[in-house]
């Protein structure tokens, strides 16, 4: 007897990704960019040619912020981000999991660590 699901015999991919970065501007400034959906949505499109639209904004422990990214033309990603702690100006740890038409690509937990370094910061983003 088998439980296993027909849409669902993919295997599953499990992957660690660190990424670290040193920002020419101070902790807090950095933290304030990473809490307003707005400044996210700026920064977030990987090119000219992209978009990120906040469809809803929640940035509190428990919170959830819903989003649709893609091309300018069909941002037919839809993403959502839960915030399971927030440190200000040191931490940030989320969930989140993207869909396209309505297949889940992905479920990642994040943290993103803040770190004084001078006058500038470091961000470390660990994503599993």
């Amino acid at each position: 007897m088998t439980f296993e699901h027909p849409a669902r015999s993919e295997q599953a991919i499990h992957a660690t990704l660190v990424f670290e970065r040193e920002v020419n501007a101070n902790v807090e400034k950095v933290f304030a960019a990473f809490s307003d959906a707005k400044t996210r949505a700026e920064w977030s499109a990987p090119s000219d040619t992209a978009v990120v639209i906040y469809e809803q904004e929640d940035f509190r422990e428990a919170g959830e912020d819903r989003f649709r990214c893609g091309s300018k033309l069909n941002p037919n990603t839809n993403g959502t981000t839960r915030y399971l702690e927030i440190v200000p100006n040191q931490r940030i740890v989320s969930t989140e999991t993207i869909v396209i038409d309505g297949k889940r690509l992905c479920a990642s937990l994040t943290t993103l660590e803040l770190t004084p370094y001078g006058r500038n910061t470091k961000i470390k983003s660990t994503s599993q």
